[in-house]
């Protein structure tokens, strides 16, 4: 695991030195300052919360195997353009019953076109409750 996290933190460096870092996670980076406004506003993120977060085992922990147990209808909202975890990366999933809706958006899509997530929120809730 400590191997991991050196890794995981030396490339994230490599990543923000450059400048690539949040080109990964925003199609249009104007909404990374959308992010940051949200951030300071109501969340108040603690500058720790990320490290704790992804030092955790526990997050690192292969989640496919329990889809499968998940016996309600799921919504999956992806990224068509996500790089931070990969536009597919939802494809692994084994939930018997979902929904996916991709996004022409990067990693936030809550941010990036809010219309079109609520819509898909929405729609998914009439459809199935």
């Amino acid at each position: 695991m400590n191997t991991l996290m050196q890794s995981y933190y030396s490339m994230l460096s490599l990543l923000l030195d450059n400048g690539a870092y949040f080109n990964f996670q925003y199609v249009d980076l104007t909404n990374k300052k959308k992010m940051d406004e949200i951030d300071q506003e109501g969340i108040e993120s603690a500058p720790n919360f990320q490290q704790y977060i992804f030092s955790s085992e526990e997050f690192f922990q292969d989640f496919i195997p329990l889809s499968l147990a998940v016996q309600k209808p799921v919504l999956i909202i992806a990224g068509k353009k996500d790089d931070a975890v990969g536009p597919t990366h939802h494809h692994a999933f084994k939930f018997p019953i979902y929904d996916i809706q991709q996004l022409n958006t990067g990693h936030h899509p809550y941010v990036e076109h809010p219309s079109a997530f609520k819509r898909a929120i929405l729609r998914f809730i009439h459809d199935n409750y």
